[in-house]
């Protein structure tokens, strides 16, 4: 077998719940180099950059990420640097999902899937601008220590944020007022981006939202399109084949962190949804 093309593979990436980085080795302290990073937290990730440019991969795919642009990293991505400038210079808001656990979830389906299919992206001008001031005024607000509405404010603050970084991949207005439906998918999104590698089976996401199965399968159903079925075997399989193509694990190691019960199970589950088996899509890919 070959050796794994992104090096090293690091499963741990300490952050805080909510961070604001913009100092490079701060970023190069997260994602050394060279070497391919699980980055685990649980959240989302939007840095902006403010100078010079990197190349990035992201899942195995390579990114520039230049002067103005944006690079928004949803849960679970494989990171790797391949290179940076001399000049490069970013900042980089990270949160995880717990720490908006009394607001709004906002980030769609929709949105999920566009940031990651394609997570570095160019914004115009006008929304660069408004980024740039939200990240000013996040920066003072997390300096605030002594402020003691500080956690309301930088609140606020990350929901305009999430709302603009919303606007950038997908043109749906997001609300504040959101139907008991839309609270549910936000709950099993939220659910399923932390438990999707061990939890398959629809009793746990609908004991998880206090609802059963037969109401859960129908308003995921109302408000996406498709079935809770659908987006848990979809979230294993990008899994899947972020590790088939990005690391050395075998198949039965793959397996066993989708958490299948053979790797002939797992097998059979990946010929079904993409139509190869997985050590020929390992093949393909290299």
């Amino acid at each position: 077998m070959q050796r794994n093309p992104f090096g090293t593979y690091d499963n741990s990436v300490p952050v805080a719940d909510c961070s604001l980085v913009e100092e490079r080795a701060a970023f190069e302290a997260l994602f050394p180099r060279g070497r391919a990073v699980r980055d685990t937290l649980v959240g989302l990730r939007i840095a902006l950059c403010t100078g010079g440019a990197a190349q990035i991969e992201v899942d195995g795919r390579r990114y520039d990420f230049r002067e103005g642009g944006v690079l928004c990293l949803t849960p679970s991505r494989l990171v790797r640097v391949v290179s940076l400038s001399t000049g490069f210079r970013l900042r980089m808001l990270s949160f995880t999902f717990d720490f908006l656990a009394g607001q709004p979830f906002l980030l769609r389906a929709s949105v999920s899937e566009a940031m990651e299919r394609t997570p570095c992206i160019e914004p115009d001008d006008e929304a660069r601008r408004s980024l740039t001031g939200l990240f000013d005024f996040l920066r003072m607000q997390l300096g605030r220590d002594a402020f003691p509405s500080r956690r309301e404010a930088v609140e606020a603050l990350l929901f305009i944020l999430i709302a603009e970084a919303s606007h950038l991949y997908d043109r749906e207005p997001v609300s504040l007022r959101r139907t008991r439906a839309e609270e549910i998918a936000d709950g099993f999104f939220a659910l399923l981006h932390r438990h999707f590698r061990r939890e398959h089976s629809l009793a746990f996401y609908a004991a998880g939202l206090c609802i059963t199965e037969k109401y859960l399968i129908r308003t995921i159903g109302r408000t996406t399109g498709h079935t809770p079925a659908y987006w848990i075997a979809g979230f294993r399989l990008r899994e899947a084949n972020v590790l088939l193509r990005s690391t050395d694990l075998s198949v039965t190691e793959i397996s066993e962190l989708l958490g299948f019960a053979s790797p002939s199970l797992f097998a059979r589950f990946y010929r079904r949804l993409s139509g190869s088996s997985p050590l020929e899509a390992r093949k393909a890919a290299r």
